[in-house]
């Protein structure tokens, strides 16, 4: 194992002076938890408990990190649909007249501002064990309680600082647009090894990560959990895992960023300095590369898809696309998916723009008459055929030429290339950006992360 360098301690009360609330914060803290709950109360009845919930009732928020969760907890006498409607009525009047809209996740739960501060008012049930939950978010009330009756006030801070760490290498945060580390999740990494700097030190040498605090499974959760990257069964659900956003990579990253700060501690981990893109730099690496790169651009479907369903229709689109470059010779050699919600982008990096007009077919070995005869007819229009090794060989025409062809064929047929079904009235619409077209304002720090060498 690792051990930390001299200067550890050093950096990391340094950073935790940075990240941790102060006394007039708290107090504003308070105060803003004091009028929500104030509101709430006046207009939900007696049987309804507003509770509060997330990293401020945990005491494990960064400063200037205001989000506010708040629970109403129904009785189970609630249906599901009154919970739903009218927690939201209830929610609405009470935020008012502040702006709120309507956020998505299991069910429906409101969203507002009010003083600087966010707020999701959620509606669930109260329940007496995890067994009784109806949805998902009624396991939240035994998450508080759970963190705040393990925690003191050092591994609160200790939370504080992995949280930070976290989004000094992007991997903070279990929305699928960055498949990283929930705050849940932090403190349950904490819990488990008592403070960060020892998470550190077991996290430089993990490779398949299993936790069980509570041991709650004698069974392989390898086997159980068999797509995850990391497994932290949830103490209070056995069978959930809280880890199961995070992803290989964002893993991966976690990993080598606790090797790196053992070795060398320093706030950059924490807190990175990102430069203005220097577009002309920027281009310069690029032209040096002597590939092809080029941008798929279109719309955001309509209505509106909430990120955590866009996000992931992006990716599958960006392998569904990978795969038919690599069946079509193209080789690409890297890609990224961007949104902002209103339009949505895929870059990709191939070897070549145009390839051969002509391509080699494969076909089957020459003493397996039927298919050489068939291989033969199918081929009857190639330009030449050949015998190579044990195979018999055939040089066709190539359809699709250049990469602007292979785009306009996903373009007129995206259902037939398996483009999800949410995003092809959209991806028929799309645009190839190609040249200095890649360098508009919006692609630059995602352009400048790809082809620097920053592993963060």
């Amino acid at each position: 194992m690792l051990l930390p360098h001299p200067n550890t301690q050093k950096v990391l009360n340094s950073v935790l002076k940075k990240i941790k609330p102060s006394k007039a914060e708290l107090a504003q803290e308070k105060k803003i938890v004091g009028e929500i709950f104030t509101r709430l109360q006046k207009v939900v009845p007696a049987n309804i408990e507003v509770v509060l919930a997330g990293s401020i009732a945990k005491g494990t928020n960064l400063t200037g990190d205001k989000d506010f969760d708040v629970f109403m907890l129904f009785p189970n006498s609630y249906s599901r649909k009154d919970l739903v409607d009218l927690g939201l009525e209830w929610a609405k009047k009470a935020v008012k007249p502040h702006k709120w809209e309507i956020g998505y996740a299991e069910h429906p739960y409101l969203q507002a501002d009010m003083h600087g501060a966010h707020l999701d008012i959620v509606p669930a049930y109260k329940i007496n064990s995890i067994d009784e939950r109806a949805t998902s978010v009624d396991r939240t009330q035994f998450h508080t309680k759970y963190v705040n009756g393990k925690t003191n006030e050092k591994m609160r801070d200790d939370v504080r600082l992995l949280k930070r760490f976290l989004k000094g290498i992007g991997v903070y945060g279990a929305e699928l647009r960055v498949e990283g580390f929930s705050g849940y999740l932090c403190e349950l990494l904490i819990l488990s090894y008592g403070s960060f700097i020892e998470l550190v030190q077991a996290a430089a040498e993990w490779r398949e990560p299993v936790l069980d605090i509570e041991e709650h499974h004698t069974i392989d959760l390898r086997k159980k959990f068999d797509q995850a990257a990391l497994i932290v069964i949830d103490p209070v659900d056995r069978e959930r895992n809280v880890a199961a956003a995070v992803s290989a990579t964002s893993l991966s990253k976690f990993i080598f960023a606790c090797q790196q700060f053992l070795k060398n501690p320093s706030e950059d981990l924490f807190f990175p300095k990102k430069k203005p893109v220097n577009v002309k730099k920027l281009a310069s690496n690029v032209k040096m590369r002597g590939t092809y790169q080029f941008i798929l651009t279109f719309p955001a479907p309509k209505p509106k898809l909430v990120e955590d369903i866009l996000w992931p229709q992006l990716k599958k689109s960006c392998g569904i696309i990978v795969r038919f470059l690599e069946c079509e010779g193209f080789r690409p050699l890297g890609y990224f998916h961007w949104s902002d919600g209103k339009e949505c982008a895929i870059f990709f990096e191939v070897h070549d723009e145009k390839l051969p007009a002509v391509k080699s077919v494969q076909g089957p070995f020459v003493h397996i008459t039927k298919d050489v005869e068939k291989f033969l007819e199918k081929h009857a229009d190639s330009h030449s055929r050949y015998i190579e090794g044990c195979r018999i060989m055939a040089v066709k025409s190539r359809k699709l030429v250049t990469a602007k062809d292979a785009v306009e064929e996903l373009r007129k047929k995206p259902e037939q290339y398996g483009i999800p079904k949410q995003l092809v009235s959209s991806f028929k619409k799309l645009k190839l950006l190609k040249d200095r077209g890649i360098f508009k304002k919006q692609y630059l720090q995602s352009l400048d992360d790809y082809y620097s060498n920053r592993v963060f």
